[in-house]
């Protein structure tokens, strides 16, 4: 059986990338901890041919980014504490600046080598002893008169904004903020913790730029990035010249424009081949002339001031098969000999899948799971990735023709033989398409168990374009393991199925809504175990969306959670950190033109209706779904004497389900187990132990 707190053993491999000579795959190994209330961070190597693991660094020593010197050598960010030549553990700089390391993999010795003048958690060599990195700096404040200057020194007191979105999840206000790129060059005087201190920072990109995505080429810098007026805009593609980054101290060159802004939702971008006209680059992207942002991406090459759509299917560039135990980024796009790669969810499972400028392609991974992340090997020879794979846990592939043979066994003694409740499946046609959807049977299940035994959950998905999976995901497999069947899965709107089946534009709370509930009906028909009378549904971001929707519109369920959820378009409109682009397109109309439409696609217009309890979970920090919305809808429901409850987690964002704090995940999980078992058991069954 899976307890509540079985994920703290789970770890997550990260930061992907395999060194100069191919041989090995460097990553990052995350693991949640409830000392501290943190993620634990370590630097693993693998050697790819043998599978033989060691770990680099020790959790603490990594801070950000890392970057291969040569084939033996690694440059890095350190992290709050390093090792400082064997002379103790000092402070590795202010929160002003950025300690780099350089480690050696043959000797496992580690070496301060300079001091970067900004915080940063990305470094980039330039060469000639220049080093590129990311800086996040506040706009130019307004100077007060001379009689108000000690103002100045209350700068974290206020928030003064003029530009939307004033906020983003996870990084809070940044409105007049922006995220520059900028270049050091390392030497000079000797650094407080032993190495040499960096030129000044030179910014490279104008104040009003925000950077997003950075490739570099020796003729240069290729790179995502919005310019801020008034409003955030979709990002162009811009390229800077080496010797203008290298020689930025004495003169700067205009940015060149390769994509414009504004025109593209731009989801991944690689540099190709150098041609007489230039650097290909190949990007994917939803034209925002004929797309909405829940369609599948074209395929994009720039050259020379020339854009053309490749005659490739449009596809989901993206693994959204959900999972509650990933943690960090893992690299998803690549060019490589004029072939483009990329991630894709189709059906249950996500794949690599490779395409040219003639439109062939193909799978290079097999069915069977995700991919959450890869990286190229030269020639064709294949590729390293990390992945769920069945009900195993992350762990890392070497794939060579359509074969995976795993490099890693980090997560091997997570899960005991037995453990994890084996998934079924099931699948119903409704307006067109197969509709998907798994079901975890409760621990200790028999097939001759008699009829109505079991209570059960309908669990929903975020996105919408998401997708459920049948991989190990570890809060199905708790709420299994606590005596309930749950039933998940892949109504409209959901990802794997194309652009149609993914439009919920305008008709929120339609086929989706009848989805989900032909969904149940189905489990009832299969599984005469569960009682019909004890049924409760569950959902998070869109799912809560849904949940709202469902108490307003049937008493069918029991009881009911909703987490970092939504119930009114028209607050949204202005709460939520992409909220005026949301609502505009996925509801179809805004606050001006469409009113109505507005308030017809919000659950709380339906709540007078309601007489389901409801359980409301939300984080004080989620500005994808501010928690107004839970405010608002549990407003309304204990005005109108509905049994609810409003569970608000403090420091946690959007993510909490995902990657929040180990002690605040853990009692999210307590308050959702204990409403379900006060509301679908009775006596004893009821108590959580």
């Amino acid at each position: 059986m899976t307890g509540i707190q079985d994920f703290l053993t789970y770890r997550s491999l990260s930061q992907l990338c395999l060194s100069p000579d191919e041989t090995q795959a460097v990553f990052v190994v995350q693991k949640p901890a409830l000392e501290g209330n943190r993620y634990q961070k370590e630097l693993w190597a693998c050697r790819l041919e043998t599978g033989t693991c060691r770990r680099l660094l020790e959790d603490g020593e990594l801070g950000g980014s890392f970057l291969w010197e040569d084939g033996q050598t690694l440059l890095y960010a350190a992290g709050a504490k390093t090792e400082a030549d064997g002379e103790g553990r000092p402070e590795a700089g202010s929160p002003e600046e950025t300690v780099c390391r350089r480690l050696c993999l043959e000797t496992g010795e580690r070496k301060d080598a300079f001091i970067l003048p900004a915080h940063t958690r990305e470094i980039w060599d330039a060469g000639g002893g220049w080093y590129l990195f990311r800086r996040e700096e506040r706009l130019t404040q307004e100077e007060y008169p001379q009689e108000l200057a000690f103002l100045a020194d209350y700068a974290g007191e206020f928030e003064t904004v003029d530009e939307i979105p004033l906020w983003d999840n996870g990084r809070g206000f940044v409105s007049g903020k922006r995220c520059s790129l900028c270049v050091a060059a390392a030497g000079g005087g000797k650094g407080e913790a032993g190495g040499t201190a960096a030129s000044p920072a030179i910014r490279l990109t104008p104040p009003q730029m925000t950077v997003d995505r950075v490739v570099q080429r020796e003729e240069g810098l290729y790179f995502t990035a919005r310019t801020y007026r008034g409003q955030n805009t979709e990002p162009g593609i811009y390229f800077l010249a080496a010797e203008a980054v290298r020689e930025a101290a004495k003169a700067s060159a205009p940015l060149v424009c390769l994509v414009e802004e504004g025109v593209y939702r731009i989801s991944h971008f690689d540099a190709g081949a150098l041609t007489e006209s230039g650097r290909e680059i190949f990007f994917t992207a939803q034209d925002k002339r004929a797309q909405c942002m829940t369609d599948d991406h074209g395929f994009y090459r720039a050259v020379g001031g020339a854009i053309r759509k490749l005659p490739v299917l449009e596809a989901s560039v993206f693994d959204t098969v959900s999972s509650d135990c990933l943690y960090g980024e893992n690299p998803e796009f690549a060019v490589q000999d004029g072939r483009i790669y990329y991630l894709a969810t189709e059906g249950w499972d996500s794949f690599v899948k490779w395409a040219d400028a003639e439109g062939r392609g193909g799978r290079l991974t097999p069915p069977g799971g995700s991919v959450n992340g890869f990286a190229l090997l030269r020639g064709g020879r294949g590729l390293c990735l990390t992945g769920l794979r069945g009900l195993k846990l992350q762990e890392l592939y070497l794939c060579r023709e359509g074969r995976l043979r795993r490099l890693t066994a980090l997560n091997e003694d997570c899960l005991q033989a037995g453990q994890a409740i084996e998934p079924e499946t099931f699948t119903f046609r409704n307006h067109g398409f197969d509709v998907n959807y798994v079901v975890l049977p409760p621990a200790g299940f028999q097939p001759t168990d008699p009829a109505g035994t079991y209570p059960a959950i309908l669990y929903i998905h975020g996105g919408a374009k998401v997708l459920y999976s049948r991989v190990f995901f570890h809060e199905m497999q708790y709420l299994a393991s606590q005596g309930y069947f749950v039933v998940y899965g892949n109504p409209h709107g959901s990802d794997g199925q194309g652009s149609e089946f993914a439009r919920l534009l305008g008709h929120y709370g339609e086929k989706d809504y009848d989805d989900l509930m032909k969904a149940m009906d189905e489990a009832l028909a299969r599984y005469p175990q569960i009682d019909p009378a004890r049924l409760g549904v569950a959902g998070g971001s869109y799912g809560g969306i849904m949940t709202n929707w469902i108490v307003g519109h049937t008493n069918r369920f029991c009881c009911a959670v909703a987490q970092r959820s939504i119930c009114s378009m028209l607050s949204t409109f202005g709460t939520a950190d992409n909220g005026f682009n949301f609502v505009k397109e996925q509801m179809d109309g805004d606050l001006w033109d469409g009113f109505e439409k507005l308030w017809r696609q919000s659950p709380l217009a339906y709540a007078n209706n309601c007489q389901t309890p409801l359980l409301l979970i939300h984080s004080d920090e989620d500005y994808r779904c501010h928690y107004t919305e839970a405010v608002q809808m549990f407003t309304a429901l204990r005005y109108l004497g509905v049994e609810t409850k409003l569970c608000l987690i403090r420091g946690e964002n959007h993510s909490l389900s995902r990657c929040g704090r180990p002690v605040q995940r853990i009692k999210r999980l307590y308050e959702i187990v204990c409403w379900f078992n006060a509301h679908l058991k009775t006596g004893e069954a009821a108590k959580h132990g």
